[in-house]
């Protein structure tokens, strides 16, 4: 029986888990539906139980933010600790890849042009896409301004 489905907002998405499946499994073998909730839920809780580990060794060091080490020290202690060098490989190579990855502020200043030129190219854009609406609509200028004045 799968578990109880969830309006709840931090379920992991189906697109990540059933990615997660289909790397670790032979391409000959299936995975049914039941069990893909299983994986699920499963590794919701799992997330879950160490972020609130994580966090109440955060809170013990005073600390706002949890860090890698509140994480690593939290699998150890909920028994995972086998896993803590592969994480930690893993948080390297992501911390490599953010450092190299082209930041958005980088992309406005190669543009060449100021902050209020960009500004007033994005308005432009929008005040194009409004008449477009309004063409495809057959809306008129003073049809909305009439409305709300009634």
């Amino acid at each position: 029986m799968p578990p109880e489905k969830s309006d709840d907002d931090s379920e992991l998405p189906r697109a990540t888990v059933d990615s997660l499946i289909h790397d670790v499994t032979p391409k000959d073998y299936g995975v049914s539906k039941d069990v893909r909730e299983l994986l699920k839920a499963s590794a919701r809780l799992f997330l879950s139980h160490i972020a609130l580990e994580a966090n109440r060794l955060c809170e013990l060091e005073n600390k706002k933010t949890i860090g890698t080490s509140h994480v690593f020290k939290s699998m150890e202690k909920c028994g995972f600790g086998d896993f803590v060098e592969e994480c930690d490989v893993a948080a390297k190579n992501y911390d490599e890849y953010s450092r190299h990855k082209p930041s958005r502020q980088n992309k406005f200043k190669d543009s060449g042009k100021s902050m209020e030129e960009l500004q007033k190219m994005q308005m432009e854009l929008f005040r194009q896409a409004a008449e477009q609406q309004k063409k495809e609509y057959g809306i008129e200028d003073n049809s909305v301004s009439e409305s709300n004045e009634k």
